[in-house]
């Protein structure tokens, strides 16, 4: 890996920069946006698009930075409608979008994309390899595990 570049909120930004953690690894930066002519090899994903309210920021994203691969992990989606639940963290409540698979799979394709893998991200919960705790949501609308997806650009 020559940069690996971590998109972030403004705080958890500041807090690296303060904190000079990866400052002498030439390799990792936080940073607050990404540029417009800043290209990537792979975007990746991992248990973040959930808490974006809105699906137009990532797809900006990926038409800014034109990536060769994407790869989204542990993607709460399923056989269903796009909607929005809590998610309980700790004494938290915060808004989750669970959304259509084929639907956001569709988009990136529009992009450009193939879709080389899907598969179920398999995950510890509470600590152990489990199902996600569903169980307040209706059957029709839960899904067991997160889900991995990785897209290749077409040439």
């Amino acid at each position: 890996i020559n940069n690996y570049t971590v998109l972030e909120i403004s705080e958890l930004v500041e807090f690296m920069q303060q904190s000079r953690l990866h400052e002498n690894s030439g390799v990792l930066k936080y940073t607050k946006k990404i540029g417009v002519n800043e290209r990537f090899d792979v975007l990746y994903t991992n248990s973040t698009l959930q808490y974006l309210g809105e699906d137009s920021v990532f797809f900006d994203l990926i038409k800014t930075t034109v990536p060769d691969y994407i790869l989204l992990e542990d993607f709460i989606c399923g056989d269903f409608d796009d909607f929005y639940t809590l998610q309980t963290y700790h004494d938290n409540k915060i808004p989750v979008k669970f959304r259509n698979k084929n639907k956001f799979t569709d988009e990136i394709c529009r992009y450009g994309y193939k879709l080389i893998l899907a598969k179920p991200y398999i995950a510890t919960v509470f600590g152990l390899m489990q199902c996600l705790p569903m169980s307040n949501l209706p059957e029709k609308l839960r899904v067991s595990h997160g889900m991995t997806l990785f897209f290749k650009k077409n040439i």
